[in-house]
């Protein structure tokens, strides 16, 4: 909407004009090259309703809420180090979801480029792993001599919350290997 003035200060490319109904009003700068005191012709720049404001406030809130709980779904919340004969490293998630799989050694690496652990559970990887290294015969398999063992070690639990690795530990239990577990106290349950 156009609206006439008397030129009361300029800016960049805002003109403030003061109308015949004595109302302060910003409007537009246009080609025309403004000058303190002359009347003035433009268009009104239209200030944010305060249903815009609320509107733009609570889009930042929600995308601040949604980096946070990306942030906190998906940041590592544990390690687990899974000795199989080659040392196996697992991130784990708040959600219990593996984010990540590492090893140093060579047998723990064929073993991760074997299988696809990143997004199941903690359990179900260290089965999957499990059953890899049975196949591949990486894990001395037990006889009547000799009991497999593996051998879990928990760090970083920022979750203080106890691991429940009751899957895993039944599942090895059939395949004749016993699991000793270390939740980072020192002392292997």
């Amino acid at each position: 909407m156009k609206r006439t003035g008397k030129i009361i200060n300029i800016e960049k490319n805002k003109v403030y004009l003061l109308t015949k109904d004595k109302e302060f009003i910003t409007v537009k700068r246009t080609n025309i090259k403004p000058k303190m005191g002359n009347i003035y012709t433009g268009t009104v720049i239209q200030k944010k309703t305060i249903v815009q404001k609320l509107l733009i406030s609570f889009l930042l809130i929600g995308i601040i809420t949604a980096s946070i709980l990306t942030y906190t779904n998906f940041a590592t919340k544990y390690v687990v180090i899974a000795d199989f004969n080659s040392n196996v490293k697992f991130e784990v998630t708040s959600s219990g979801k593996i984010s990540n799989v590492s090893s140093k050694d060579a047998d723990g690496i064929e073993l991760i480029n074997n299988t696809n652990v990143i997004g199941n559970t903690l359990n179900d990887g260290l089965i999957i792993l499990f059953d890899e290294a049975l196949k591949e015969k990486q894990i001395s398999i037990p006889n009547g001599y000799y009991i497999g063992k593996v051998l879990v070690f928990v760090s970083d639990n920022k979750t203080e919350l106890p691991l429940d690795l009751n899957t895993f530990v039944s599942h090895a239990e059939k395949n004749n290997f016993v699991v000793t577990v270390n939740s980072n106290t020192g002392e292997f349950d």
